[in-house]
């Protein structure tokens, strides 16, 4: 186990071998998601325009809550999917898959 002090924090805590402190990296994950809730209740609920889905895409990207993946025969379902194998798909990142 490596223990590492973070400049940002008091306490000493247990990092796993992260690159990042744990206890920063929650913080900014929930900012992310904050800052995605607030555009999307702006934009959906409250505008009279009507949304592109590539905007929020597109910002679900920047803020690391989903991550571009190359489809595998795993992911296709014929009956349902317009993607085939080798295509490039969007996936959640880990903190919307619930660290998985």
């Amino acid at each position: 186990m490596s223990w590492n002090h973070c400049p940002k924090h008091k306490e000493i805590i247990e990092w796993k071998g992260q690159v990042e402190c744990p206890v920063c990296q929650l913080q900014a994950d929930i900012e992310n998601l904050k800052e995605f809730a607030r555009y999307i209740i702006k934009v959906e609920c409250w505008s009279i325009y009507d949304q592109d889905g590539g905007d929020i895409q597109e910002l679900a990207e920047k803020l690391g809550l989903i991550k571009k993946h190359i489809a595998t025969e795993a992911d296709v379902n014929p009956d349902v999917d317009d993607f085939e194998v080798g295509d490039t798909i969007y996936k959640f990142s880990d903190v919307l898959e619930g660290g998985k």
